[in-house]
């Protein structure tokens, strides 16, 4: 497939054009066709909307019709341990329930059979989850070779639909385990008959923890899909511990390709007092709370995932990074969001955007952090150079010039250790005016330096 970017960036209508005068026009047809394609896949969002990730889900007891609007600006799935969704899923959430064969059982999977069956042949899960902690006590406590049986049960119902099953769900660092997982996944493998899709991970240790663990789960995994079907930072002391474990972790989950998707434990929470820094939700329907708002604004990392230079682009919204860390921000200016801090010379921010109209654009750049120049490019064009003095945050304007379309803006922070928090663009328009001369009036128009008489109207006296 034709990169979209490299396609429908500038001078391929120009291409075309060529290819058609030179005779070549199967081949232009060919082009436009694969070009269509590839553009079709590309989404475009305004500077400061939320962007709904297809990786990130929630487990969930029961929500209310406005909770899944709360969460779906974010949030594309969601599970409930059973094998049928225990509400009515709002048709316009765009959020997909996935069932779930928690041990097993003939009850569950004959309810799991009659609810595929009864789903239209285009709204269907994309998976089927199983067997949820099966050497953890209290779980669906089972041997290896039990867990490969219901396996193969699970397997049989979804196959006539082409559903992967993915399962176990197993715990990783920080739980008692009757065995650990990394030996109880093995003897799975080996009992299994039917060739196991994917696995699923509940991490819930610090964020240190938290990367080695998933990175086991790739190796355990063993090349087969890896879902990070629960995690959070379950003994975090504060709201501002697990907001601040939830950037960095979000921000990895997105970016690990190995990990195809992954839920937040827990949306909301029956006994708060218990664990009172986990829930999405608030006891209210339909209201997030400060780590639900974070959570539904986190930001993907999708090249199909272009923005329109029109306001306030948090700095965590970028495409790639070299060199950058990601943290909850300190900017005492409000909002939950994160910041981007450089962790080596020449740290590089790509930025995918849109513009609808070649021109000018004044670039709000709030930083903080150490001292040093931020450059601004188009591809290799260097777009403005801003000094940054450093310390505490400040925001710093420049002119940029940007070309109609597709494209990339990249930043690139001098030195170790500067902050950005975001960029607000402000479109510049074309400067005019109206002049009296001589009996009769004048309209001029200034564009780009160049002075144009657009009209001359007859004089009113």
């Amino acid at each position: 497939m034709l990169n979209a970017r490299t396609v429908w960036g500038k001078g391929y209508g120009d291409f075309l054009t060529h290819l058609r005068s030179s005779g070549v026009l199967a081949v232009a047809s060919v082009l436009a066709s694969a070009a269509t394609s590839a553009v079709a896949q590309i989404t475009i969002y305004d500077a400061a909307a939320p962007v709904q990730s297809a990786k990130r889900g929630v487990s969930a007891g029961t929500l209310d019709a406005s909770d899944f609007t709360a969460l779906s600006p974010g949030v594309s799935w969601w599970y409930n341990y059973g094998a049928t969704p225990n509400q009515t899923v709002p048709a316009n959430s765009g959020m997909t329930f996935i069932p779930m064969a928690w041990d097993g059982d003939s009850g569950e999977l004959s309810s799991l059979s009659s609810y595929l069956a009864g789903l239209p042949a285009g709204n269907r899960p994309p998976v089927i989850l199983a067997i949820n902690e099966p050497n953890i006590t209290g779980q669906a406590v089972m041997t290896p070779s039990q867990a490969a049986t219901v396996y193969a049960n699970v397997v049989a119902i979804a196959k006539p639909y082409g559903i992967p099953v993915s399962g176990p769900q197993m715990p990783t660092g920080g739980d008692t385990g009757i065995t650990s997982t990394s030996q109880y996944l093995s003897d799975f493998y080996s009992a299994s008959s039917t060739p196991v899709a994917g696995i699923g991970i509940h991490p819930y240790d610090n964020f240190g923890a938290f990367t080695s663990e998933v990175g086991q789960g790739v190796s355990d995994a063993g090349g087969r899909t890896l879902t990070v079907s629960e995690f959070d930072y379950y003994d975090a002391t504060s709201t501002s511990a697990q907001l601040n474990y939830m950037v960095q972790a979000v921000d990895y989950l997105e970016n690990d390709p190995s990990v195809t998707s992954y839920a937040w434990f827990y949306a909301r929470t029956s006994n708060p007092s218990s664990s009172p820094y986990i829930s999405l939700l608030t006891a209210s329907p339909g209201v997030l709370s400060t780590l639900g708002q974070l959570y539904v604004n986190m930001p993907v990392h999708s090249p199909n995932v272009y923005y329109r230079p029109n306001g306030q682009l948090q700095a965590d919204r970028y495409t790639t990074a070299t060199s950058e860390s990601i943290s909850l921000t300190s900017d005492p200016t409000p909002g939950i969001y994160a910041d981007m801090t450089s962790t080596a010379a020449n740290a590089l921010l790509n930025y995918d955007i849109y513009v609808a109209q070649a021109g000018t654009f004044l670039v709000g750049l709030r930083n903080g952090g150490a001292s040093g120049d931020i450059k601004l490019f188009d591809g290799a064009t260097l777009l403005s150079t801003v000094i940054a003095p450093g310390g505490a945050y400040i925001t710093l304007s420049t002119d940029i010039n940007l070309p109609a379309g597709y494209d990339s803006l990249t930043v690139e922070l001098q030195n170790s250790g500067q902050v950005i928090d975001s960029l607000n663009f402000t479109a510049v328009p074309e400067p005019a005016c109206l002049s009296m001369i001589a009996g009769g009036l004048f309209v001029l128009q200034l564009r780009r330096g160049r002075r144009r008489q657009v009209d001359r109207i007859p004089s009113l006296s």
